[in-house]
């Protein structure tokens, strides 16, 4: 679909190539802001969301009533549709909500707003315990939960149109971090349903974000277009378009190409020619992105000195230098420097390679059998190599590159401090069997996680605590189990930070629960044309801070040709035209019927040159009409068109000329040399005709009410220009028996 914005157009002239046209907004075709993306949203309700595909849609749609400064590298809250709040008490959450707030069908955003989504979380998430067994759960429901399995929310209560009260059912210190998170961003009450999700290809988004959803293509495009009742003011981008590219390289080349104005998951291998290109650009969040990879230790079978001779036996350059062509950073903790410096200290004590250190832990231990063994830096100390101090199985998806990668790196790592590494490489659904349900079968892994919202507890507690499914290493720290208590407890931020760098110096100095990686670096690029674009750790898609220059298509004149038709034929009268220009700004119209050798000038209608049209041979003719505009743009269309000045040839190929025939009527045979309308014959001159074929046999009843004798068989033909051909043959009928006369002898 082609949508016009003449608000960006200056009608009476634009600026091509720095030259003034008269262009008319009707010879422009705009292009809406193109993202190009892998794969389209698989949810569009915020409440079941729980994917970055459908977060890319939902954020520019919907929002909550806080969520985080992208511009800021350390991204710190801000109050949204929240005006402000306060905390009573450690369970009372009281907030002040924005007035003059609109949902996309105008619905007012209000506290009974406020509180429906609310409730509708509680609903869906079975946190209220009222979801039927015929629902699914949405997906993020554990977010909205204790581990114990009880709704963080208890109550919401409306003070007055525009405050409300959350109670919760006990203390949960994240809950305005959680509240950021997509899955609590509000929807319109009059579009949706309160007890049932929104249909991802029938439904429709309505949200109070700054992009009114227009709807999903699957597997085409997503589509949206501002709402011009922002509260914060329309955006600057009036029309955008996501646009499904599954095929990794045609993505990438669309965006070098021009077709699409931001790439989501570029390749890699690209980002040098990104770098470079002059209308791209390649630009890096200030900070890591949030997503944390790690070598896994079962902490029940391995014990902490294993584990942290295994964290200083990596070579952690070697992963970022060779293994992922420095497009990640080191991870000193799960926590990012994405997070912020307010959560993020971690850089100074991590473990790092250090074969020494490793080697002395070992050593250190009075129940492993060191003997022999010193604590050096040598990579290929033969007594290390060939001690047998201790042996570890590594599962991991054969399917994953980066997991297979480290295996034999990580065979090599282990090796220096004798320890016997057996590959265990499965496929995917045995591996998420085992991560899901038989975590106690692993010794070393590799995995990954990425925080659903802002807030270290979204990493340490899901990974760490001794009661989460997400506990793949199978950590059960009583020191980190107190500290995890003592973090939900505290509304008072600096309580909680403080916490939060207690727990990644224990992990870094004396828990070692898993070997720390690294965290990817968050790229993004786009045209040139896009300013203000936030760069941020989250990798958020975010566009109404963005300015953008729009892209549009200069179109030459559209011609339709209404006269003649095509294939139509004529005969020595030229033909006259008629012609259609679709554009308002046109300079000059010809027409050529010979491929541009000759051109004559016209207007929109007339009749072809006659000159030039007698002088043409019968033949078939392509008759094709220009059209250009200021910019030099030139439209064209063509039909094909015959000149026939000659009468059709009639050859009669039976019967034969001065042919005779009795009672029965004659047969004909014809041959015609072009094309004809209808065929007719007499045999009367003219008085009485019988239409034909080109064979067939002379009407009966005709030829019976002849007498004897000789008759002219006169055939026609005419064709569609009104010429009529002719031919004439002579045949006689003669029904008499012969008369014999005996002569001779006489009769008796």
């Amino acid at each position: 679909m082609l949508h016009l914005y003449p608000q960006y157009i200056n009608k009476s002239k634009c600026i091509i190539d720095d030259s003034e046209s008269n262009l008319e907004t009707s010879d422009i075709i705009y292009r809406p802001f193109t993202v190009g993306i892998l794969i389209g949203p698989y949810v569009i309700d915020p409440a079941d969301c729980w994917d970055g595909a459908s977060w890319n849609v939902i954020d520019q749609v919907c929002e909550g009533f806080f969520r985080h400064n992208l511009t800021d590298p350390d991204m710190p809250r801000v109050n949204w549709l929240a005006e402000s709040y306060w905390w009573e008490n450690a369970t009372t959450l009281h907030l002040k909500l924005r007035e003059g707030v609109l949902f996309h069908d105008n619905t007012p955003f209000n506290s009974a707003a406020a509180k429906w989504n609310l409730d509708r979380i509680n609903y869906l998430t079975n946190a209220s315990g009222m979801l039927p067994d015929t629902m699914a759960l949405a997906s993020p429901n554990h977010l909205w939960k204790f581990t114990n399995g009880t709704g963080i929310m208890k109550q919401i209560d409306i003070v007055n149109e525009y405050n409300i009260s959350i109670h919760l059912n006990s203390p949960f210190s994240p809950f305005l971090n959680l509240l950021s998170f997509q899955g609590a961003y509000m929807i319109s009450p009059t579009s949706h349903s309160q007890t049932d999700y929104i249909d991802l290809f029938t439904g429709d988004l309505v949200g109070t974000g700054p992009f009114e959803y227009d709807g999903y293509d699957p597997g085409i495009e997503v589509n949206f277009h501002a709402f011009d009742g922002y509260w914060r003011g329309e955006a600057n981008i009036t029309e955008m378009k996501y646009l499904i590219i599954n095929d990794n390289t045609q993505r990438n080349f669309a965006m070098l190409n021009g077709d699409i104005d931001y790439i989501v998951d570029p390749d890699q291998s690209l980002y040098s020619t990104y770098a470079i290109d002059p209308n791209i650009v390649f630009a890096e969040a200030p900070n890591s992105g949030l997503d944390y990879y790690y070598i896994g230790m079962n902490n029940n079978k391995i014990n902490v000195t294993w584990r942290k001779a295994i964290s200083y036996a990596i070579n952690y350059s070697y992963i970022i230098q060779e293994l992922r062509n420095n497009h990640i950073v080191r991870a000193d903790s799960p926590i990012a420097p994405g997070f912020g410096d307010a959560y993020y200290n971690c850089s100074e004590i991590a473990p790092y390679y250090n074969l020494t250190i490793a080697r002395q832990t070992l050593i250190d231990d009075p129940g492993i059998d060191t003997t022999g063994l010193t604590a050096n830096d040598n990579p290929n100390d033969a007594a290390w190599e060939f001690a047998d101090l201790g042996i570890f199985n590594y599962t991991y998806y054969d399917g994953s590159p980066l997991m297979s990668d480290l295996y034999p790196a990580l065979i090599d790592w282990c090796d220096n401090i004798g320890i016997t590494i057996l590959d265990d490489a499965i496929g995917w659904n045995e591996w998420w069997d085992i991560v899901q349900y038989s975590k106690h079968k692993l010794n070393l892994f590799s995995y990954g996680w990425v925080p659903d919202y802002l807030d270290p507890f979204n990493m340490f507690e899901p990974l760490f605590s001794n009661s989460s499914d997400f506990n793949v290493a199978s950590v059960n720290d009583p020191w980190l189990q107190t500290k995890l208590a003592e973090v939900i407890e505290t509304t008072d931020d600096s309580v909680r930070n403080s916490i939060f760098h207690d727990i990644q110096i224990h992990f870094s100095s004396s828990l070692y629960p898993h070997a720390f990686l690294f965290h990817y670096r968050k790229y993004f690029i786009y045209n040139v044309d896009l300013t203000n674009y936030p760069h941020n750790g989250l990798g958020r898609l975010y566009f109404y801070p963005c300015e953008w220059i729009p892209k549009y298509t200069f179109i030459p004149p559209i011609i339709s040709i209404n006269s003649p038709t095509d294939n139509q034929g004529f005969a020595d009268s030229a033909p006259m035209f008629n012609l259609t220009i679709d554009a308002l700004d046109y300079d000059s119209i010809w027409y050529t019927l010979d491929e541009g050798i000759t051109n004559i000038t016209c207007g929109t209608s007339g009749q072809i040159d006659s000159t030039l049209w007698s002088g043409l041979t019968d033949d078939n003719y392509t008759l094709r009409f220009y059209a250009n505009n200021s910019v030099g743009l030139i439209g064209t269309a063509a039909i094909s068109i015959y000149k026939d000045t000659s009468d059709p040839l009639i050859i009669i190929n039976s019967p034969s000329d001065n042919q005779g025939f009795a009672e029965s009527s004659p047969i004909f045979d014809l041959t015609i040399s072009s094309d004809y309308s209808s065929i007719w014959y007499t045999l009367d001159d003219g008085i009485t005709n019988r239409t034909c074929g080109m064979s067939g046999q002379i009407d009966s009843t005709l030829w019976n009410g002849l007498t004897d004798g000789t008759y002219t068989l006169r055939f026609y033909a005419n064709d569609l220009l009104g010429h009529i051909g002719t031919a004439a043959i002579l045949i006689y009928k003669d029904t008499t028996d012969p008369v014999i006369i005996i002569n001779d002898p006489d009769p008796g």
